[in-house]
């Protein structure tokens, strides 16, 4: 008896007028006239359906299928009654075009001709296997049969090992044979491939005894063991697999959307536009490359008998973002749990543990990159309750779509980037590579595509107007350094998108060497500061010395104890208040500045009012932590930096001490590096005399203050 969704669907298709008979068990089984249990469904509106299906003969249980095609499709059928084994057909209504007949009748699969008989399945195994022995009686059961896809079956010998025999169309045999070569033997274990004959479609792999991890009530440790077997198949050379990219996980989503549409016409939009935010996620982004196995799930490793994991079933393995395999197995389970349990514990546990196996071995990919990616094989797999046979099929596939969906609304806030957004600034297709992170705070990319690149600010706060007010307040200053300007800013999206200021860091031009570098940077810093001194645009709030303060206690609370106290004991000198005379960036350091044709300042989020002593402060308590680290002298380009600074702006000399000093506790906090208390006995690293005599030329009236 037909279901409602089922008849709605039958009243729509009236071009295949068979298709009331596949959606019905009772009809199926009085076509048939055995008991029947459907399994699988492939449907092409308007075309075919093809149901593939075990029904107790009168010899016993057989693998069958059933077709339903349009009027020009009953060609199809008369070819197969033509060449189909005697006996093998097992009933035709020329009338609806219904034809149900025993897996020996595939045509596309010509190999299941051949298995359905004894003699010539013991030749053809025998010729594939010359070495094997007891395949006069040897055993034959399916695993699972597609009809016109694929049939794998075990065979069990009367002695040796089980092996594993799988039909593929003939086409399509060559790339299964080329996935199982390329893997075999190397990372983690996968089947061997014991034979072939291409033309039948037939491939021998090896049977990899033990429980399926499905089957092994997902203990801890044979996760995290999956985990790691598919970390070191990740790490694999991928050459000779075919590539997997964004762009093709896009398609294969809206062609579901499309055919879950035809299913159920009252989610038509709902899956469009799903599949469309999707398909963009998919088709944008950096997409690193690694071996896949491509369908990856907890009934695709199986747990061997000394805990060994093997992966299996690698029809599927490609090269492409290891994120894919990650969230196939994610997806595999949620969509486990919506059609029949799953493993019998929660999907994120399960996933956490494997994360963790996996990460032992390599970094796990990008946590957005899974999630978008999760959501996606879950609308792949809502046409599942369908096709295979579910008798609520709908709502369990409104049920996979609002996870799906549900995914994406809980994607972390600093991961959002639109392509829709940046599209018009970059072009299409853009690719976004993610340059800095700060979990909870704020990611920094770069989005590169056809018209140009651009650096995107995504923020878990609502500051990206008041950065981007920031930003636009400073284009009115000297022509160098140059400053990065404002292409977009959109609050929705706490999003703000500047344009790439070119060159290579200072940090980078000092070890290299640069002679220019120093001379360079110290004139342009100094050029910026004196623009903006005494007209500070009233956008940029004062940074004061009680501020500066406040944050240095705030990082003692996570210092060492030795140096928490040191820092306290040294800040009452350091305390007095200052004047805010210019613009500053107030994090700068070597990684901020960069050199091209003109020098650059990068990330000014925090820019406010303060002392130009400040920015030089935290520069040069940058520039003592990188000579501690670095095997390069630095000490004369600091000199340099400090004299092209003083031609250009006045320096108050202890101003600049005192703020240096500030910035060396910060940094002996953020890295628990008590030898920066060794800077703090001196003085900046330069001549006072000449930094003095220097700045008080260039600015008589200023008197070096």
């Amino acid at each position: 008896m037909l279901s409602p969704a089922d008849l709605a669907l039958v009243s729509r298709d009236r071009a295949l007028p068979g298709l009331s008979v596949l959606l019905d068990d009772d009809a199926v089984c009085s076509l048939v006239g055995a008991p029947v249990r459907r399994t699988y469904l492939r449907y092409k509106p308007g075309t075919s359906c093809v149901l593939g299906a075990t029904a107790m003969l009168p010899d016993g249980l057989a693998d069958i299928f059933v077709t339903a095609y349009d009027t020009d499709g009953t060609v199809k059928a008369d070819k197969v009654l033509a060449e189909a084994p005697l006996g093998s057909v097992l009933a035709f209504d020329r009338t609806t075009g219904v034809m149900a007949a025993r897996a020996a009748a595939d045509r596309d699969l010509p190999l299941l001709g051949v298995l359905d008989s004894e003699r010539r399945r013991r030749r053809l195994l025998e010729r594939v296997l010359p070495d094997r022995g007891g395949l006069r009686g040897a055993r034959l059961s399916t695993l699972s049969y597609k009809p016109m896809r694929r049939w794998v079956g075990l065979v069990e010998p009367e002695q040796g090992a089980p092996f594993v025999v799988r039909a593929y169309r003939p086409a399509d045999a060559a790339a299964a044979v080329a996935a199982v070569r390329a893997l075999e033997g190397r990372g983690p274990r996968t089947p061997r491939l014991l034979g072939t004959d291409l033309s039948l479609g037939l491939l021998a792999v090896e049977y990899l005894p033990g429980l399926l991890l499905q089957a092994a009530k997902a203990r801890d440790t044979d996760l995290r063991d999956a985990g790691r077997a598919l970390a070191q198949l990740h790490s694999l050379p991928s050459s000779g697999l075919p590539a997997r990219t964004g762009s093709d996980d896009a398609e294969a989503v809206r062609a579901t959307a499309r055919q879950v549409a035809e299913l159920l016409p009252d989610v038509a939009e709902q899956v469009s536009c799903l599949a469309e935010q999707l398909a963009r996620l998919l088709s944008s982004g950096r997409e690193p490359s690694a071996t896949l196995h491509g369908d990856f799930s907890a009934d695709q490793a199986v747990v061997g008998p000394t805990g060994q994991v093997g992966l299996l079933d690698l029809d599927r393995a490609a090269s492409g973002h290891p994120a894919i395999d990650l969230a196939s197995f994610s997806a595999a389970l949620m969509a486990a749990e919506v059609l029949a349990g799953g493993l019998g514990a929660r999907p994120e546990s399960i996933t956490r543990k494997v994360h963790a196996g996996y990460a032992e071995l390599r970094p796990l990919p990008d946590d957005d990159a899974i999630t978008v990616r999760t959501a996606a094989l879950l609308l792949r797999r809502a046409g599942e309750p369908f096709r295979l046979c579910v008798p609520d099929w709908p709502d369990r596939t409104r049920t996979l779509l609002c996870r799906a969906a549900d995914l994406l609304d809980t994607r972390d806030p600093l991961a959002r980037a639109p392509d829709d957004l940046l599209a018009p600034l970059v072009g299409l297709p853009l690719l976004l590579e993610t340059l800095k992170d700060k979990p909870g705070r704020r990611r920094t990319s770069r989005a590169t595509g056809p018209a140009g690149s651009a650096i995107v600010k995504v923020y878990a706060s609502g500051r990206a107007p008041v950065v981007a007010a920031r930003i636009g307040a400073l284009q009115d200053g000297a022509p160098e350094p140059v400053l990065p300007r404002v292409l977009l800013c959109d609050q929705a999206h706490h999003l703000v998108a500047l344009t790439d200021v070119p060159g290579r860091s200072f940090r980078d031009a000092l070890i290299a060497g640069d002679p220019d570098a120093a001379t360079r940077v110290g004139r342009a810093l100094g050029r910026w500061h004196a623009a903006y001194r005494d007209r500070v645009p009233a956008v940029l709030r004062p940074h004061t010395a009680e501020r500066e303060v406040q944050t240095l206690l705030d990082r003692c609370s996570t210092a060492p104890q030795p140096i928490a106290e040191a820092v306290r004991r040294a800040v009452p000198a350091l305390s007095a208040a200052w004047s805010p005379r210019t613009v500053v960036h107030r994090d700068l350091y070597e990684e901020q500045i960069v050199l091209g044709d003109k020098v650059g300042l990068l990330d000014l989020d925090d820019a406010a009012a303060g002392p130009g002593e400040l920015d030089l402060g935290n520069l040069l308590a940058h520039l003592a932590l990188l000579s501690r680290r670095s095997p390069v002298d630095i000490g004369p380009a600091v000199v340099q930096l400090m004299q092209a600074y003083a031609e250009q702006a006045p320096v108050d000399v202890a101003l600049l001490e005192r703020c240096r000093a500030l910035s060396l506790l910060r940094l002996a906090c953020l890295h628990a590096e008590p030898l920066l208390f060794d800077d703090l006995s001196g003085p900046a690293p330069t001549d006072d005399r000449t930094l003095i005599g220097a700045s008080s030329a260039a600015h008589p009236n200023g008197q070096g203050k």
